[in-house]
């Protein structure tokens, strides 16, 4: 893994939209209506037809660049638990596909940095211990999306290939 980025999923608008697109996967034809541009890259990393979506928020924009297609590890916080991960197969900017994917928040802002999974594997690991091992405060709770520095990503692989085994 190039990078490890770290996402909490803990808001009702969040949880919501894990239930969307996290937690099932979506038709790649509904994806590429919005992005036909991505559409081949897509079909090849997801030959099933099917694609898991997350996103963030424009804000977000200085985090989602450092992810690397094929080479970032996403997890997925829900309280205290890190119960998702997924690497990323392909990313995109669509506000178009983000409205239309989870629509927009009491702020009136979606999610236009769009990543694309073609798995998701559940977990159940406590956020702390990993915290702890990256040097960083047990009750950190990841807001926003945080893209880790290759310093910490080496540390955090190194944690998970001893905790879960080989990524």
């Amino acid at each position: 893994m190039l990078s490890i980025a770290l996402q909490q999923v803990s808001s009702k608008f969040a949880r919501d939209n894990a239930a969307r697109t996290l937690h099932k996967p979506l038709a790649l034809k509904f994806i590429t209506k919005h992005l036909p541009s991505i559409a081949e890259r897509l079909q090849t990393a997801c030959p099933s037809g099917l694609v898991y979506v997350w996103g963030a928020k424009s804000e977000r924009s200085h985090q989602t660049v450092k992810m690397v297609v094929r080479d970032s590890l996403v997890l997925f916080r829900q309280g205290d638990t890190i119960y998702k991960r997924g690497v990323v197969v392909e990313t995109a900017t669509s506000e178009p596909l983000a409205e239309s994917l989870w629509g927009r928040d009491e702020d009136g802002q979606t999610w236009p940095n769009v990543f694309f999974f073609a798995t998701i594997t559940d977990m159940n690991h406590p956020a702390a211990r990993f915290n702890k091992n990256l040097g960083r405060s047990e009750t950190d709770h990841w807001q926003g999306l945080v893209v880790l520095p290759i310093k910490e990503t080496e540390k955090a692989r190194a944690f998970f290939e001893r905790e879960l085994g080989a990524l």
